[in-house]
């Protein structure tokens, strides 16, 4: 183990002394397209006046768009807050002059898509009032320097368009802080021009970085066209109080790029999906680094940038320090634009840059160069052919691709093998189409195919993230449902528990049971009601079929015993004790035991008893004339048939045994009564 550290430290010192010797390697490919840097790159840097309306996007940078924090009517002052970083990666958007917000709408937005993105409209006071400054120095507090860049809204100012705090907050071990001055796009001189005025205040932004980052070689990276900067850079390195390396390294586009500038420094490369931070670098660029200055040293966040102006449509190219949200029609129109009807407005290089599509667009944090081209400056490209596999592109691929393979597999939409090929770790220099011979636009099918793919993989995951919450639903679901049935076992448990240990469940069990037995009882009885009707009303009828059918003969008369009339009697009578059984029946439901008593005194069952020997006598008296009837005259003997057919004994005998079932059961009621009431 400690050998492989001492040759890890071995190779380490090797690559920084190479690098303090001046050592520069070569990265893959490249290119010398025309530099056409004649008509600005001696301009000294001058302004334009303040627009009359300036539209802030707040779609300035990689990553979320900021949010307002101020509403329509707002007053502001120059430097104010005007709009808050959402999110990791994002940045603040501050008001480049004083006045009053005017407006918050979708507007057309400097970028390649041609959207419009939300943007605030500023109206200028032409006062140019500051808020309240408070500078902070090198001594200052780390994380209150960040805090500082942050709130400050800087971004990569070389076009990526990246926060700068969050590259200066990485935690990882930084061995190389390069300053990029390199400029190696045709056209742009804003970074030149840059670093020959003010290269002071890009070495003060140095200083800053440096003490966030304790980088252990400090380098700056200036092409060697640019003569001028290398001079100024190094006599402004002279007065910094850390050792800051100047260095000129070859012109060859893309040499600008960020991985291409630290393969030809340090020799490192940045591995497919990392960052230089992985690998111990961290880049910025010229113009950044003189933002972190003006921000941290005088409290003036990023305001306004140096935009180069150029094209044959311009009679006064420049390089102009223009407020941000300025109008690239205005800035046109201060250039002394002429329009053309096949002109071409191009935002940044020719190489990387693109077409803007609305000419109000404004100028955005990220916006270093103006190009008004005529036709004849930059010609249309001839139609698309067929790829010949010359494999002039995989010769210039800075990214050491396979051009020609990716453009086939983006016309087929295979992602799977786009991401198998790295596709994005293309820098979209445009070396290969620059030098394709069959003039295919390959760096669009490289565009499309990028944005598919984002688009694709935040669909799923959108999609992932759905399911999953639909999902955890569920579970919470089933979970809530088991801890309710679990809740209520216990409660069940609890409750049985109590019931055992005390006379209390066995009281209610016993009051349930009475419960029921009275419900039945109560039920029984009151079908007793309907019973002794039915034998009354039999009774009844008895009775009258006998009223109907006996004779007036004095034979019937004679005879006291057998008179129809007494059985009528006896019928009514056994009516009325049925119905005064029912009564009582009633009665007992709801008085008291005393009253009960009053009532079972009234309905004796020993009267009952007697009215059942008495029906019975007669019944027997009834047999007995029948037979002496038998044994007299033949006159009498039919008017006594006559009679007996009418009062039949047999009908009689039934009615003495209804009576005494009566008996009985009056008898056993009023035992259940006495029973109940007693409990």
């Amino acid at each position: 183990m400690l050998s492989l550290l001492s040759s890890w430290s071995l190779e380490l010192k090797t690559i920084i002394n190479l690098v303090d010797q001046g050592h520069q390697w070569k990265f893959h490919g490249g290119i010398h397209p025309p530099s056409r840097k004649e008509r600005t790159k001696t301009l000294a840097i001058s302004t334009i006046e303040m627009p009359q309306q300036l539209f802030l996007s707040l779609s300035q940078h990689i990553g979320q768009p900021a949010v307002p924090v101020v509403a329509i009517g707002d007053t502001v002052q120059k430097g104010q807050l005007l709009a808050k970083q959402d999110g990791f990666i994002s940045a603040a958007v501050i008001a480049p002059t004083s006045g009053t917000i005017s407006d918050i709408c979708q507007y057309s937005n400097c970028h390649i898509s041609g959207i419009e993105t939300q943007t605030i409209v500023l109206t200028p006071d032409h006062l140019n009032t500051w808020r309240t400054k408070l500078p902070l120095t090198l001594t200052s507090d780390h994380q209150q320097i960040l805090e500082r860049i942050k709130l400050s809204g800087i971004t990569g100012l070389g076009g990526a368009g990246f926060p700068a705090a969050v590259k200066l907050a990485t935690k990882a071990a930084i061995e190389f802080l390069i300053i990029n001055g390199a400029e190696c796009e045709p056209y742009i001189t804003s970074d030149d021009l840059l670093m020959q005025e003010r290269g002071a205040g890009i070495v003060a932004g140095i200083e800053i970085m440096a003490q966030l980052l304790k980088p252990q070689r400090i380098i700056i990276a200036i092409e060697d066209n640019k003569p001028q900067a290398i001079t100024a850079m190094k006599e402004a390195a002279k007065q910094s109080i850390i050792d800051i390396i100047v260095r000129a390294i070859p012109t060859l586009y893309p040499a600008g790029g960020e991985k291409q500038l630290i393969e030809v420094l340090t020799s490192k490369q940045v591995p497919s999906g990392k960052i230089p931070a992985d690998i111990g670098v961290v880049v910025q660029n010229v113009a950044t680094s003189h933002a972190i200055a003006n921000a941290v040293l005088l409290d003036e966040p990023i305001v306004s940038r140096i935009v180069t102006v150029t094209g044959e449509l311009v009679d006064k190219p420049g390089n102009y320090e223009v407020p941000i949200g300025t109008s690239i029609e205005q800035l046109l129109i201060h250039a002394q634009f002429k329009p053309q009807t096949q002109q071409k407005i191009i935002i940044g290089g020719p190489m990387m840059g693109f077409a803007l599509q609305q000419i109000n667009a404004p100028v955005i944090k990220s916006t270093n160069c103006v190009i008004a081209a005529s036709i004849n400056e930059l010609p249309d490209a001839p139609p698309e052919q067929n790829c010949i596999r010359c494999g002039d592109c995989e010769q210039v691929c800075p990214a050491n691709l396979l051009p020609q393979q990716l453009q086939w597999f983006a016309k087929d939409q295979d992602h799977k093998k786009l991401n198998d090929h790295n596709l994005f770790d293309c820098i979209e220099c445009g070396a290969c189409a620059f030098v394709c011979p069959s003039t295919i636009p390959l760096v669009q099918y490289y565009r499309v195919a990028k944005a598919e793919i984002r688009q694709t993989t935040e669909d799923k995951r959108q999609a992932d993230r759905a399911k999953d919450r639909f999902e955890q639903r569920n579970i919470r679901l089933e979970r809530d449902k088991q801890e309710r049935l679990e809740r209520s076992k216990k409660a069940a448990e609890v409750r049985q528990a109590a019931m055992s240990k005390n006379s209390d469940g066995d009281a209610v069990a016993a009051a349930l049971a009475r419960i029921k037995a009275k419900k039945a009882a109560a039920e029984e009885s009151s079908d007793a009601p309907n019973k002794d009707r039915v034998a009354a009303a039999i009774a009844r009828a008895k009775a009258k079929k006998s009223a109907q059918t006996t004779s007036p003969e004095p034979a019937a008369q004679e005879s006291d015993d057998i008179d129809p009339q007494k059985a009528r009697v006896a019928a009514a009578i056994a009516r009325a004790k049925a119905k005064k059984a029912a009564q009582q029946q009633k009665i007992d439901s709801s008085n008291d035991q005393s009253t009960n008593a009053d009532t079972i005194e009234t309905i004796d069952p020993k009267k009952a008893r007697i009215a059942a020997v008495i029906a019975k006598a007669k019944a027997k008296k009834t047999l007995e004339l029948e037979q002496a009837n038998n044994n007299g005259n033949d006159d009498k003997s039919v008017t006594v048939a006559d009679t007996i057919e009418t009062i039949d004994p047999k009908k009689a005998r039934i009615a003495a045994v209804i009576a005494k079932a009566k008996a009985k059961k009056a008898l056993e009621q009023q035992q259940s009564n006495n029973n109940n009431d007693q409990r």
